[in-house]
C-alpha cells in the first residue's frame, strides 16, 4: 500500500465512524472517554488526520455498539 492508500483509508474510516456516531445520535463530546480517547483525538480520527490506535478503535466500536471487524471492513 502507498501513503495515498493509507490516507484514503483513514478518510473512509473517519467518514464511517462519523456516520455511525450520527446514527446513534451522539456528539463528538459524548464519544470522549477520559481513560482512552479525548474529544480532540476523536475529532482527528473522524477527520482522517491521524492513524488511530487499535485501542482507540476498540473504544469507538464499543461506544457505537459495533464490532471492530464491521468498523474496519471495506466499503460495499
Amino acid at each position: 500500500m502507498t501513503e495515498r492508500d493509507f490516507k484514503a483509508f483513514r478518510k473512509r474510516l473517519g467518514q464511517r465512524i462519523k456516520k455511525l456516531r450520527l446514527e446513534e445520535g451522539l456528539t463528538q463530546e459524548q464519544m470522549e472517554d477520559l481513560d482512552w480517547l479525548s474529544a480532540r483525538s476523536f475529532q482527528d480520527i473522524e477527520s482522517g488526520k491521524v492513524n488511530p490506535r487499535l485501542s482507540s478503535l476498540m473504544v469507538i466500536g464499543s461506544k457505537l455498539k459495533i464490532d471492530l471487524g464491521v468498523l474496519l471492513s471495506p466499503d460495499k
